[in-house]
């Protein structure tokens, strides 16, 4: 009687494990996910140290009968394989202007005829290292 539950123990521990294991979860690569989130024509630059690559693409918003230019950036940390940021704005572009702070250029809905008033309503900010990713104040010069 011992021998068959030995033989029944033996069988379902046995049975039990295969000898597989499961794969490990592969990341998707950046450019995967860029893929993904913004089609397959965005453009990307890294930024002056290239620990980081910014992904963007421009469309139009053919919802409106305006002339809205859709703006969808990401940035990801190179090393970490991870994105860190992802915004949408409205007729805007953006470019790297140091390792962490992305330049913002957009366009005002209202211009004035000071041009340094506009250029002020123009250029924006965004501290990558902001875990909030807020648009930072104006750069006084």
């Amino acid at each position: 009687m011992k021998i068959f539950w030995a033989l029944v123990i033996s069988f379902l521990i046995t049975s039990c494990s295969t000898g597989k294991t499961d794969p490990p979860v592969q990341k998707k690569s950046v450019k995967t996910i860029a893929i993904e989130k913004l089609g397959k024509d965005f453009k990307v630059a890294e930024n002056p140290d290239g620990s980081r690559l910014l992904f963007w693409i421009k469309k139009a918003d053919m919802s409106t009968n305006d002339k809205i230019m859709k703006l969808h950036f990401l940035v990801f940390d190179i090393k970490k394989q991870q994105l860190i940021l992802e915004k949408k704005l409205d007729n805007s572009s953006v470019y790297w202007e140091d390792n962490y702070k992305l330049k913002i250029f957009s366009t005002p809905e209202m211009l004035t005829t000071n041009e340094k008033s506009n250029e002020e309503l123009r250029v924006r900010y965004i501290d990558i290292r902001n875990s909030l990713s807020n648009i930072l104040p104006r750069k006084n010069k």
